[in-house]
């Protein structure tokens, strides 16, 4: 699926389009900050061993002083300059620009700035391929609907784009560089920024596009807790005609494995980059519910909790911990919050992250399955390492709730027999 630029490109608009929102779309096919003051004191190793633990026996389980070591740290906006057309703009960074608004975008793209229709009502895209060239913005706003013509001028609803005050939801970047990802880069590229990672494939058939679309990683920017960015790349031969022919499960998302894709090989086609503001459920609308927990621990006068809230508490060095004397396959974690209404992302923080030391001593998911109803939904494979730099979106769009069970656990190296979540990050 090569997708090229505006300007001589031969591109698809609507086809990129549900690429680019493919993980959203196919979980809906299927059924389918921070505010929160951080703890002064990191949670202790988890044991199941002991739930009252004496100085000498919990040597291990020692609080850490040291600060999470995630970074979530925001970049303001960027400042809009206005090129002069033709004038080329070599500044862009699309972390700065998703959030802008429509009226910001059609200035900062100058006098040859233009627009035009995607798929969905009242959804359009700006762009301008002599100041930017293969770099789109799209926002919704439905004041136009019903007026666009296909076959002739739209220069008002041009004009009105340059007051509106819509928010730019996603940018398209067919020919440049996000983060430490370029346009054109190879999985295995890739692979050697983030380690080998899975992407999702779906396959919309003949209810969108016929064939399958494109497969994606989605990520949680390092830079702008509010932003998405989705890695697309482009479906080889053999790798097309597995997906057609059955191999994975077609009609809704699905994980290719690591190993498939550095087989294939794919090229990096497209890079979306998607305004999605974080969601704060650290608030008395939020109700939770586990299989299991593990016992509180004291140590050293500190009493240490394993609840559900802790993975919606905006602190890295707390945790849920299942309960079970095993390494936790089959428990699951459950929230509700109105607020989830919203969401179309959420990222799982796997493992006990207060320290690296931690980390490691306790199992950690390596699958997950989202499930709605209580019904089994679409398993996802987590990355288990420690200093992950890109942490795994997965598109979900189902509603208030969220149900999380674990399938399948990294035990490698462990001391505890306990699988942690710290957190778990939500953006709609």
């Amino acid at each position: 699926m090569p997708i090229s630029g505006r300007k001589g490109y031969t591109m698809n608009r609507k086809l990129i389009a549900l690429a680019a929102a493919l993980g959203v779309m196919c979980s809906m096919l299927t059924a389918c900050g921070d505010d929160a003051d951080s703890s002064e004191d990191t949670a202790a190793s988890v044991s199941t061993e002991d739930t009252e633990a004496s100085s000498d026996e919990t040597s291990d389980s020692q609080a850490s002083t040291e600060a999470p070591t995630e970074k979530q740290t925001t970049t303001e906006k960027a400042t809009i300059a206005v090129p002069t057309s033709p004038e080329k703009i070599t500044d862009f960074d699309a972390n700065k620009m998703i959030g802008s608004t429509a009226g910001d975008v059609v200035k900062y793209l100058g006098d040859d700035c233009k627009i035009d229709t995607d798929a969905g009502a009242g959804t359009y895209v700006l762009y301008n391929t002599d100041a930017l060239e293969s770099t789109e913005f799209f926002f919704t706003d439905h004041q136009w609907d019903g007026q666009w013509n296909e076959n002739g001028d739209n220069s008002a609803i041009l004009s009105g784009a340059a007051n509106s005050t819509a928010k730019i939801t996603k940018i398209n970047i067919t020919d440049g560089k996000v983060d430490d990802f370029t346009v054109g880069m190879l999985y295995s590229d890739c692979a050697e920024i983030i380690g080998a990672f899975p992407t999702s494939a779906g396959d919309m058939g003949s209810t969108m596009c016929g064939a399958p679309a494109s497969l994606v990683y989605y990520y949680k920017s390092n830079v702008n807790k509010d932003c998405i960015v989705g890695l697309h790349f482009e479906l080889t031969g053999e790798l097309d005609r597995n997906l057609n022919e059955g191999k994975y499960n077609l009609g809704k998302c699905c994980d290719i494995l690591a190993g498939e894709m550095e087989k294939y090989d794919p090229k990096l086609a497209l890079i979306s980059v998607i305004y999605a503001p974080e969601i704060d459920i650290n608030n008395r609308k939020t109700t939770t519910n586990c299989s299991s927990q593990l016992k509180d621990i004291t140590n050293n006068g500190k009493t240490y909790t394993y609840g559900v809230e802790n993975t919606f508490d905006g602190d890295l060095s707390t945790c849920w911990c299942e309960g079970e004397n095993d390494p936790g396959m089959g428990q699951y974690i459950y929230i509700f919050n109105p607020d989830l209404a919203n969401m179309r992302f959420v990222t799982i923080y796997g493992g006990l992250l207060s320290d690296k030391e931690s980390f490691y001593k306790n199992c950690r998911p390596e699958r997950v399955s989202i499930f709605w109803h209580n019904e089994p939904g679409s398993e996802y494979v987590l990355l288990t390492d420690f200093d992950q730099p890109y942490r795994r979106a997965i598109p979900y769009a189902q509603g208030d709730e969220i149900s999380i069970g674990i399938t399948q656990v990294n035990e490698n190296g462990v001391t505890y027999k306990d699988t942690c979540i710290s957190e778990i990050k939500f953006n709609g």
